[in-house]
């Protein structure tokens, strides 16, 4: 079964975390539905830790929302 309708309302958690993941999840399987819901994620200025290369790094949910939306090459709001 497909994941992706599953992690759209995620990028509406009232978490900060859980819509930084879900962001980039849906990039990651370049989910053009979740288009209208990164680009409201633009101005979110939660932040989530992410371990990656041996070590936690600090990202923006909307630099997270960001990266996901070039990937799946959404179109413009």
């Amino acid at each position: 079964e497909d994941a992706s309708p599953h992690l759209l309302p995620y990028l509406e958690s009232g978490d900060a975390p859980v819509r930084g993941l879900a962001a980039r999840a849906v990039g990651i399987l370049q989910v053009k539905e979740a288009c209208p819901g990164l680009h409201r994620l633009l101005d979110d200025p939660g932040q989530i830790p992410v371990f990656e290369d041996g070590a936690i790094t600090l990202y923006a949910v909307r630099d997270l929302a960001n990266s996901a939306l070039k990937t799946i090459n959404c179109p413009d709001e």
